[in-house]
């Protein structure tokens, strides 16, 4: 559901009648020769569409849907009716000027479609502030295509406001140039719907500057900076699974994407000094198996230390326990020859 803030920007500018859904082009175009012919119909508009979709919202629930739309014109003719009827009692100068364009909001487009799509649907305040808004983007457009083609084609503002504010509206009016100076196409039929093309243009240029707007800044964690350095992988400093290469750097914190792929008919893979990890394995001069990449589990970590200490302790250390026969003079054992240990003579 939208908000009525969707309401208010809908109907000012983003849903506006005139500009975007082109509703009721024939009084909009036909009789916006002056920026006075221009407010009066657009407050009688506004006024029609502010109280059709109240009494709309009213019946909404009472109004079966095979004739709801019958019921939707008869209800605005009889508005229309009104507010002519008003017009000609207290602006009877300007009901003239209008002349059949105010009969004419009857068949609006714009009345019936938001009775149909919106006053039916929703609830009375909600119903109403659609109205309004919709009959003030309408009479804006009025206005403003009312005063681009006064200007133009007389080379004045306000003029005749009178008719409408009575004998001070005659201060309102500005005077740029003289009336015979003026652009007579500007207030004929073609002029208006070059200037209406032109208020199209303008608004859909501010809306394409609009949805562009700045360009997102770049993520600034996607380059290393200065606090954050590469790191630097020498030849020793790779695992036993063979990456990185010697000499590849790495992000911060961050590894190779890929890693080489052992085949079985790989043969097996000589270890040098420098290839272990620190956790002490493989040995120097230890072979790996080809697949797999590693030293299997007896010779891993711990457990090789630990055996080649005790081969060590017992093979070097005083106090082994050697066999009796190995020992030097031990009864029945040979003696060792002295020819064995003395020099030999020429």
């Amino acid at each position: 559901m939208s908000t009525p803030a969707d309401i208010i920007r809908d109907g000012l500018w983003h849903n506006n009648p005139g500009l975007v859904q082109l509703l009721g082009l024939c009084p909009l175009l036909a009789i916006s020769g002056t920026v006075v012919n221009a407010v009066g119909l657009g407050i009688a508009t506004t006024l029609t569409l502010l109280l059709s979709n109240v009494i709309v919202s009213l019946i909404r629930e009472h109004v079966r849907s095979e004739i709801r739309i019958p019921v939707y014109v008869l209800i605005i003719a009889s508005i229309v009716t009104a507010i002519e009827l008003a017009m000609n009692a207290w602006f009877h100068g300007l009901f003239l000027i209008l002349g059949i364009f105010i009969p004419l909001i009857v068949t609006n487009c714009a009345i019936i479609g938001r009775a149909e799509a919106f006053a039916s649907r929703n609830s009375v305040p909600r119903a109403a502030l659609d109205g309004l808004m919709m009959g003030l983007g309408f009479t804006g457009v009025l206005i403003a295509l009312g005063a681009l083609r006064e200007l133009l084609g007389q080379g004045t503002l306000f003029a005749d406001f009178h008719l409408l504010l009575g004998e001070w509206g005659h201060a309102l009016r500005i005077e740029f140039f003289p009336e015979e100076h003026g652009f007579l196409l500007a207030l004929l039929p073609p002029g208006a719907f070059l200037a209406m093309g032109l208020l199209i243009a303008v608004k859909n240029w501010i809306d394409a500057a609009m949805e562009s707007g700045p360009e997102p800044a770049e993520d600034a964690a996607a380059e290393p900076g200065p606090s954050a350095p590469q790191r630097r992988i020498g030849s020793c400093a790779g695992s036993a699974r063979g990456w990185p290469p010697t000499g590849r750097t790495l992000p911060p914190g961050g590894r190779p994407a890929l890693r080489p792929i052992v085949r079985p008919d790989n043969p097996p893979r000589r270890i040098g000094s420098c290839a272990g990890s620190a956790r002490g394995w493989p040995p120097t001069g230890r072979t790996q198996p080809p697949v797999g990449g590693r030293p299997s589990g007896r010779f891993h970590g711990r457990a090789w230390s630990n055996q080649r200490r005790r081969v060590a302790t017992s093979t070097t250390s005083p106090g082994s326990s050697a066999p009796a026969s190995d020992r030097a003079g031990a009864p029945g054992s040979p003696k060792p020859s002295s020819t064995a240990s003395a020099p030999l003579n020429p």
